[in-house]
């Protein structure tokens, strides 16, 4: 019989059906050992003592292992091995012995626990079967999947003489809940992120994780939010556990291993030129070391799972590490994927000494690349000589800008522009100038001197395709400029006589596409503006020399996602495998509490806010953090926390930058609106002239934003004015707005149903709710049974947490559900039967049917009974709940 696995925590589980299937008392306990793990995996230690199994006559390895941490049994089994057997077919003979009876006697019970059995040798698998065909045996085994399951057993599950237990790996979503439960609090993206790399998504791995980290202090609560103050560390028993499975490891198997934990991976070629292709195999044949999938192509192969690599690199002396280093590093190819660069450079800044300057310049870029300015200044730091090459100069202004410096990045480029520069650093000044002034709206000082000296360097050099970027640059200035001014109408028309005929892939091209891309998207055109800013992010990913745009190409993308409502694309956004994703958590969690928002789930939004304000508090590459904390304070408002708001605010008002171009106008209004200490009037003015200056010269989301919130504030206009403003509307939040206000100004019930049906279509609970409730308040005055039918339908799809939003919405639904016995009765009802006769089909009183009419009646909000009769086509049915 095969167990499949289910969602969620799953150690209790499996050790539940585990002691199902042992569920005789006093059977003898067989485990064999699982190579990727420490000692006896959890699992089968789960079911060991749930089944309460209390000897065990062997425990067996898998030939890499000559010892096991014995002690790691003891709460489970009474009478411990005297030693492990590392041959599992001598030690399936020696059971195999033990367990024939005496003749005449009856079997001795015998339960055989097998954690991934694929690590059996084909001899020991043939063994193994024929010994679970025998009386009294009972053979579980704990693996992935059938797959896993070597061809030997296949027959025998199928007959039902073997159990198996799927360990599968928790997903995203399940790791969130595991860490949720575990933790009671906030976990933000970057906290489930990192737990779903560490642990690979393996639940006992995981829970290991969060219990050591916790205890000792790397996993801490801040203001209520979880985050890794340093990276995960384990205890004592762990690095024990470790230390005694690389004892009898062979020395080039070990150096092998700690070679690979420390460079993160290594192509399997070199490794095998290296260490040989024997101690290659044998941890490939374990299971340590596997294909790394980001890049099967080059098979570089990693430890897994990562929570092992961080344990063998806290085990490796620094003389062992160096020594290793020497002799591996050469060898090395340039790394692909963020990891990898990053202990790449850790381990050359550790082990390296005091490299060239052209390799620090070398690792600098690759730490910038990666978004980790903090090794970037490190290996800055450990230059030769006085004087710092331009190059290394240019780096350490793009670490101080990813660390948020950006007074500190602006004045390192003005120094480098005086010393004189070749056409290749003027291009990296002007690009990095461009970055700057798009982000933060600083540095406008410095564009065209810094193009003026990039023009005379091509020109110097005679460096043709530099003179033309240079030129190709200035075409770009000057709708950039216009844009960061807010005039977003004007930077449109600048751009198509500005736009090259020839478009090669390169910088300038792609901030040209950004550009034009949130300019698009902001006046309302977003579809063509979202196409432009999603080939600005492809063209981005498919070149390395691109990467440092990284950042903002995803911020920009992720953000008109959000305000396009756009859910499953901004969900494959934020799986993104990318290395500019680590730094944007507070970008995510403000997108993430949106969601939460326009679902109707006003708690749910205000914990990703929170975790936002947290996280942009550390890190906020991309100045959301005037956004993250307006929109938190709004939220507090919104449910009634109206200290809280005043403390987001406050700490608002300390920020000494507005925030970007792009999210200015959002953040000034939801900040307007959450200053409930100031007088109604002041913050009303205040939206008002959102509103105008944001229609005059864009953004439409600010005016759109601001109306919105005018009109909860009930302010005279607003209405008429939000109409308006999105009667062409091509934007998911306009269109649904639109379709709303068309409604409230009809005060038509039949407009309000259309309204409801635009924003679910668009997945924006909050509005279809509000369109719902005015659809049922108009029902109220003049009844009609077909529209209250179709309200009902609609309101069973709105997200629950929606119908917070409005009272009547969550009375309406609890009335209109009809219990079976109701619905029953409503049925005949419709077809024209009178109480007595349902009564009679029904074996009931006359007065109960009468009681169930009644009631059936208030539900659906009828008032007869003719009413309820349908059409034969359109049958009385109890919505169905959401």
């Amino acid at each position: 019989m095969f167990f499949p696995d289910s969602v969620g925590p799953r150690t209790d589980l499996h050790a539940r059906r585990g002691a199902e299937i042992l569920r005789d008392p006093g059977l003898v306990g067989l485990c064999l050992m699982d190579s990727n793990g420490f000692g006896l995996m959890s699992a089968a230690r789960s079911v060991l003592g749930a089944a309460e199994i209390t000897r065990s006559i062997t425990v067996i390895g898998n030939r890499t292992l000559r010892g096991a941490p014995l002690a790691v049994l003891a709460p489970y089994l009474t009478t411990l091995p005297a030693d492990v057997e590392p041959d599992p077919l001598l030690a399936l003979h020696a059971l195999r012995l033990s367990l024939r009876a005496e003749p005449g006697a009856d079997p001795a019970p015998a339960a055989i626990i097998v954690e991934n059995p694929h690590h059996l040798d084909p001899a020991s698998a043939g063994l193994l079967a024929r010994i679970a065909t025998e009386p009294g045996v009972r053979l579980l085994m704990l693996c992935r999947s059938v797959s896993q399951l070597p061809a030997e057993f296949r027959g025998l599950l199928a007959e039902g003489l073997i159990e198996l237990l799927a360990l599968s790996g928790l997903n995203y979503a399940e790791v969130e809940a595991l860490a949720r439960e575990a933790l009671h609090g906030i976990t933000p993206w970057t906290l489930i992120n990192d737990l779903s790399r560490i642990s690979g998504g393996n639940p006992e791995i995981l829970r290991r994780v969060l219990e050591e980290s916790t205890g000792n202090g790397a996993l801490a609560c801040q203001d209520g939010v979880w985050l890794f103050r340093s990276p995960p560390r384990l205890d004592s028993l762990t690095r024990l556990e470790m230390r005694s499975r690389l004892v009898d490891q062979e020395p080039q198997q070990r150096d092998a291993l700690y070679a690979v934990a420390l460079a993160h991976a290594i192509p399997e070629a070199t490794l095998v030129d290296l260490f040989g292709a024997v101690p290659v195999r044998a941890l490939r044949a374990s299971e340590i070391l596997s294909v790394d999938p980001g890049d099967t192509a080059a098979r570089l192969l990693r430890v897994r799972p990562g929570i092992t690599a961080d344990l063998l690199r806290e085990i490796i002396t620094p003389a062992q590490s160096r020594v290793l280093w020497e002799r591996v590093f050469p060898a090395l190819p340039e790394p692909r994927g963020p990891e990898a660069i990053r202990r790449y450079i850790l381990w050359t800044i550790e082990c390296g000494g005091t490299p060239e300057n052209a390799v620090l310049l070398n690792l600098a870029i690759l730490a910038n690349h990666i978004n980790r300015p903090e090794l970037a200044l490190d290996a800055i730091a450990r230059r030769q000589g006085e004087d710092l090459a331009i190059g290394l100069e240019l780096q350490r202004a793009r670490a101080h800008f990813g660390r948020g410096e950006v007074s500190t990045a602006l004045y390192t480029l003005r120094l480098t522009l005086t010393r004189g520069i070749n056409a290749k650093d003027g291009q990296r000044a002007m690009s990095l100038l461009a970055q700057i002034y798009f982000i933060t709206g600083q540095g406008s000082e410095d564009l065209f001197p810094a193009l003026s000296e990039w023009q005379q360097a091509s020109d110097r050099e005679d460096d043709q395709q530099q003179s033309e970027y240079s030129r190709r640059a200035e075409a770009i200035l000057v709708p950039l400029l216009t844009m960061a001014r807010g005039a977003y109408r004007d930077a449109l028309a600048e751009i198509p006589p500005r736009r090259p005929e020839a478009e090669p892939i390169h910088e300038e091209d792609l901030l040209l596409d950004l550009v034009e891309g949130e300019i698009l998207a902001s006046l309302g055109d977003f579809d063509p503006g979202i196409t432009k800013l999603r080939h600005a992010f492809d063209t981005m990913r498919s070149r390395d020399n691109l990467a440092n745009y990284g950042g903002y190409v995803y911020a920009r993308l992720a953000i008109f996602l959000t305000y396009g409502a756009r859910w499953d694309e901004l969900a494959r956004l934020h799986a993104e495998p990318a290395p500019w994703i680590e730094g944007l958590g507070g970008l995510v969690e403000l997108t993430r509490a949106v969601q939460a928002l326009q679902h109707g789930d006003t708690p749910r939004a205000q914990e990703h806010a929170r975790a936002g304000v947290v996280l942009t508090r550390i890190s906020d590459s991309q100045r959301v953090r005037p956004m993250t904390l307006s929109f938190a304070a709004f939220l507090a408002v919104h449910a009634g926390d109206s200290a809280l708001g005043a403390a987001y605010i406050a700490e608002l008002d300390s920020l000494d930058y507005p925030g970007t171009p792009l999210l200015d106008g959002l953040a000034r209004a939801y900040a307007a609106y959450a200053r409930e200490g100031e007088p109604e009037a002041i913050r009303v003015n205040a939206l008002w002239e959102i509103a105008r200056s944001s229609a005059a010269n864009g953004p439409r989301a600010a005016q759109v934003q601001a109306l919105i919130l005018l009109l909860r504030m009930e302010a005279d206009g607003a209405l008429e004015a939000l109409h308006e403003a999105t009667a062409t509307a091509s934007d998911p939040v306009g269109i649904a707005s639109h379709a709303l206000t068309t409604a409230l100004l009809a005060r038509d019930p039949h407009a309000s149903l259309r309204a409801a049906e635009v924003a679910l279509e668009y997945r924006l609970d909050y509005i279809a709710a509000g369109a719902l409730g005015d659809c049922f308040l108009r029902l109220r005055a003049t009844p009609d049974r077909h529209l209250q039918r179709r309200a009902l339908t609609l309101l069973a799809r709105v997200e629950p947490a929606a119908l917070a939003l409005d009272t009547m919405l969550g009375t309406a639904r609890a009335r209109a559900l009809l219990t079976a016995r109701e619905a029953e009765v409503a049925r005949f009802i419709a077809r024209g039967m009178s109480s007595r006769e349902v009564a009679r089909e029904l074996s009931l009183s006359d007065r109960t049917v009468d009681g169930h009419v009644q009631r059936i009646l208030e539900k659906l909000g009828l008032d007869s009974r003719a009413s309820l009769r349908a059409e034969p086509d359109e049958p009385i049915r109890s919505p169905e709940p959401a």
